[in-house]
């Protein structure tokens, strides 16, 4: 049996090619020629051959990668400078994101390419590495503060528009209710237009804030809006809840739900009140209310099962007693016969004697 001993150069060492890599991996053509009748030296050639042209292939594609890497460093280094021209023009006080010292990128390109026209291509790409990943960084942080900034001044812009019309819709309902003078009315239109201004001057610091701000006061607006809009709609759905709350009072097993319908009551009342006095909160005490509702109707629904399901099993109880004492009367009845016949037969036997 032959054997097969290889040392590898330090380029080969360095690209997979090396001592290590050899047996089980690089030899594998070589032990397949033997045994399919090729010499050794004609295996060994083979083997030689291969790796050579593994060798020549990776120091091809590194210096393609070199290449590649030294014009997309150049392009990515033009792009951020570029990009950090115009993000200090349009946003002067984020002077720590705008400004990039590309001189010393440059100088590392210029580097990379000395030494890959040295020949050294894997030096080259070891250069440039850190270069792509600042670059790649520095644009990315300027994208998504430039993304922040700019939705933060959109919902700025949403959040103005949702104030003045609840401004609008608080001016009409006002004039169909004159009589409902509460906040629903009334809203502090004013206060939310400050606040506003407030967020203003958070943009260009902290656009991340002020966009959560923004979307805050936005939401607050919109929300008294459909309390406005639903206000008319609210007077039938409170009568009905009423009506509801009556009906469940009545039923027969309305005790069982005795403290959910005090809740639901009560919040009820409050709801009404609320309502009266054209107050906002009017909405949750009646979403309250229907829920609570809804839940003493469960409660009462299943005491009605239970008291129905505790008849039949007394109803199932007694029918089984009725049996149980009828088959006992039988049993008794058939005994006396029994008895009877035994005591004719005695006295029969009496007359006889």
């Amino acid at each position: 049996e032959n054997s097969l001993l290889y040392t590898g150069s330090k380029a080969q060492d360095s690209r997979g090619l090396g001592d290590q890599q050899f047996k089980g991996n690089l030899d594998a053509e070589a032990i397949d020629n033997m045994r399919h009748g090729l010499n050794v030296v004609g295996a060994v050639k083979d083997t030689i051959t291969n790796i050579d042209s593994k060798l020549n292939a990776a120091i091809g594609n590194e210096f393609q990668e070199a290449n590649t890497n030294v014009a997309q460093a150049s392009t990515k280094i033009a792009e951020l400078e570029r990009a950090a021209k115009q993000f200090q023009k349009s946003h002067p006080g984020q002077m720590s994101l705008g400004r990039q010292n590309t001189d010393v990128m440059r100088a590392k390109v210029k580097a990379a390419e000395e030494a890959l026209a040295a020949g050294r291509a894997a030096e080259a790409s070891q250069i440039l590495s850190p270069i792509l990943g600042q670059t790649a960084s520095a644009l990315q942080a300027m994208s998504s503060y430039q993304q922040n900034h700019n939705s933060a001044r959109s919902a700025l812009a949403a959040a103005t528009d949702s104030v003045s019309v609840l401004a609008n819709k608080a001016s009409d309902f006002r004039g169909n209710y004159p009589k409902v003078t509460g906040a629903l009315a009334n809203p502090n239109t004013q206060a939310l237009r400050d606040e506003l201004k407030a967020v203003q001057s958070k943009v260009e610091g902290d656009p991340v804030s002020a966009l959560q701000a923004a979307e805050k006061i936005r939401g607050q607006a919109e929300a008294h809006g459909r309390a406005l809009r639903d206000y008319p709609s609210a007077k039938d759905t409170l009568a009905s809840a009423q009506s509801q709350l009556e009906k469940l009072e009545s039923l027969e097993r309305a005790s069982s739900a005795r403290a959910e319908l005090l809740a639901a009551k009560q919040s009820l009342a409050e709801a009404q009140e609320l309502y009266s006095l054209g107050t906002p909160a009017y909405a949750e005490k009646l979403e309250f209310s229907k829920s609570a509702l809804a839940n003493v109707e469960r409660l009462i629904s299943e005491a009605d099962a239970a008291a129905k399901r505790a008849r039949a099993i007394f109803w199932l109880l007694m029918s089984l007693l009725t049996l149980g004492l009828a088959g006992a009367g039988v049993f008794l009845n058939r005994r006396v016969q029994i008895v009877k016949r035994e005591a004719e037969k005695r006295l029969a036997d009496w007359d006889a004697a």
